[in-house]
């Protein structure tokens, strides 16, 4: 029996070994097939992604951006006919409006307003944000590309671009622009040589512009993020992003129409009849400021004008009666100027006439030849000529004679001295009748000028009589002037304007509510400066809620689209709203890219207040 037992336990055991090593193959081969696949898998994984790495330069570190130009006050002082809001469409040189004492505010370029931190009325300083204002011309893509990477693309390069709104579609572009400094030298991030000894080796990033080519409005989108593919080689590929069905986002409810009352006076604040929470119609009064000091130079100003236009009119009186006289001393040709003009003309008349006539004479005798000495020098010289030529003709028939001995030297003497003396003669009558000669044209120049001289006097004397009468006709023109300058000055304008002004003061100082609505703050205080904001109304009956939507739900979403709206004060209420505004750049200084929207509450008789937080609900079919 026992035999039998130890028998039955050894085959059991026997039995339990074979099943033993039959599992344990089973479980190698498996092992071993998983291996296998695991391989394969990893194998093909790391095919894809070489091909993908060498064939394609990807990154999502993009966005669509283009030029932002802020617009800021130029001068301080209250906003006038300030009516820009976001998403309106300028043109280049539009005026946006005034500021008060300043010049106008005008865009920069043809573009839309991005984002508008400022409302009508309201008091700003200079260089005060006002408005950001974006080029709708220069919408591009810009892209960081590692300097590792920046070598294998190039300037033409095609590109595919993928915007997060626009899910997995795919645009076409091409590698418009490459930077050629880094972006952390142009932020001021760059890295510096160390010193100390160590170093920390970083992989920086050049901007790369990248230009669309397809059809795509892409103003609605500016700051949202995009994916950017450089094909390095002939392959393309599409990213498919899931898309939720519906849109969920938060937001505070604030009045349509909200007026903040300021006050520029400085004025104390004498008394307030309203509290936060009353309800007020347009027109009805706030507040009043202590006038008394403004109602006193009120009266003193109307007091100065008084007297000012009582000395005007007197002095428009007394230049119009000096006017009247020299208008009657010019047409009555009694002006003195004028007559002592016309005797000095009479005279240097009859002067002229007397030299002329001398002029006229010499002229005369010089051209006939009738001047005596000349005549007689001329004689004198003809003789002298004559008697010359005789005598010179006997010396030399003389000499003929001396030479063939009939004459004696002294014969010849006596003639050689009779020649000279001849020829002195001759000499004294040429001088005399070149002296005569000289004299006479001496003589017609002395009378020449002194004709020029009786004429440039005759003419002086025209020119002083048109002068005087010039003078006479300036005069009566400058009292005409002053009689106007009198008027001009009588009519006072600019006292009547500070007048005007300090009566608008006046009326200003009882302040009012702009429209009809709730008052919701109140800032001014009795006793206290009335400067600045004074009063806050809102039209709590006319609501809307603003919120904002991150940038991968944008593509989805669009003006006029149905909201559902509840909060945690009303509780289970439902109410209804649309979609009026959806901002076209993304908010500045956000850690996310969100883009502000506004949302008009439809549903009426609610039980939303302004300030209270919101839940909106947007349902894509």
């Amino acid at each position: 029996m026992d035999e039998q037992n130890k028998k039955a336990l050894e085959n059991k055991a026997n039995d339990a070994k074979e099943e033993k090593g039959g599992k344990k193959g089973k479980m190698k081969i498996i092992l071993a097939l998983v291996l296998t696949i695991v391989l394969a898998g990893g194998t093909g994984a790391g095919i894809y992604f070489y091909w993908q790495g060498t064939n394609y330069l990807t990154t999502d570190n993009a966005r669509v951006t283009t030029t932002l130009v802020t617009v800021v006050a130029n001068a301080p002082g209250a906003l006038e006919r300030f009516t820009a809001f976001e998403g309106q469409y300028v043109e280049e040189n539009e005026v946006l409006g005034w500021v008060e004492n300043g010049e106008a505010l005008r865009a920069p370029f043809d573009g839309i307003v991005v984002q508008a931190s400022a409302v009508q009325d309201q008091v700003v300083s200079p260089m005060e944000p006002l408005l950001v204002i974006a080029d709708m011309n220069d919408l591009h893509i810009i892209t960081n590309i590692e300097e590792t990477d920046i070598a294998r693309i190039q300037v033409g390069q095609p590109a595919v671009v993928t915007i997060d709104p626009f899910g997995s579609q795919q645009f076409n572009g091409y590698v418009a622009e490459i930077g050629r400094t880094t972006a952390a030298e142009l932020t001021g991030q760059a890295l510096f040589f160390n010193t100390g000894g160590t170093f920390t080796r970083v992989t920086h990033l050049i901007p790369v512009r990248i230009n669309i080519m397809d059809d795509v409005n892409l103003g609605s989108f500016i700051g949202v993020n995009a994916r950017v593919r450089i094909p390095v080689a002939d392959h393309a590929a599409a990213d498919v992003d899931a898309q939720p069905l519906n849109i969920s986002a938060r937001g505070v409810v604030e009045s349509i129409e909200s007026r903040n009352v300021y006050s520029t006076l400085g004025f104390m604040v004498d008394h307030i009849y309203v509290v936060e929470g009353d309800q007020v119609t347009a027109g009805q009064v706030l507040g009043v400021l202590d006038t008394e000091d403004l109602e006193l130079t009120i009266a003193q100003q109307r007091a100065a004008l008084e007297l000012a236009r009582q000395n005007s009119r007197n002095a428009i009186g007394d230049t119009q009666r000096m006017l009247n006289e020299a208008s009657a001393n010019l047409a009555n040709n009694t002006n003195v100027h004028i007559l002592s003009a016309e005797a000095s003309l009479s005279a240097a008349e009859a002067n002229l006439t007397a030299v002329r006539n001398n002029y006229d004479d010499a002229v005369r005798d010089y051209t006939e030849g009738n001047n005596p000495q000349l005549v007689a020098a001329e004689s004198f010289l003809i003789t002298a000529t004559v008697e010359r030529d005789r005598i010179e003709t006997n010396h030399t028939n003389l000499l003929a004679l001396y030479a063939g001995g009939i004459v004696s030297s002294d014969e010849l003497r006596q003639s050689e001295s009779a020649l000279t003396h001849a020829r002195n003669q001759y000499n004294d009558a040429r001088v005399g009748y070149e002296n005569a000669l000289l004299m006479q044209e001496r003589t017609l120049e002395q009378l020449r000028i002194a004709l020029q001289s009786a004429t440039t006097a005759h003419q002086n004397a025209q020119t002083m009589l048109g002068a005087a009468r010039i003078a006479a006709a300036q005069d009566i023109e400058r009292l005409r002037s002053v009689v106007t300058g009198a008027e001009i000055s009588g009519n006072l304008e600019h006292m009547e304007i500070a007048l005007a002004q300090l009566e608008k003061h006046l009326e200003d100082s009882t302040i009012t509510a702009p429209i009809s609505g709730t008052v919701t703050a109140v800032i001014a205080r009795e006793g206290a400066v009335g400067m600045g904001l004074l009063f806050v109304v809102e039209d709590t009956e006319s609501l809307k809620v603003i919120t904002s939507f991150r940038e991968y739900d944008i593509g989805r979403i669009a003006a006029g689209m149905e909201v559902r709206i509840t909060t945690d004060a009303t509780g289970n209420a439902d109410y209804t709203g649309v979609i009026s505004r959806i901002n076209p750049a993304a908010m500045a200084h956000s850690p996310v890219v969100e883009f502000e929207a506004e949302v008009l509450v439809t549903s009426v008789n609610t039980g939303l207040r302004i300030g209270m937080n919101a839940r909106l609900d947007i349902y894509i079919e």
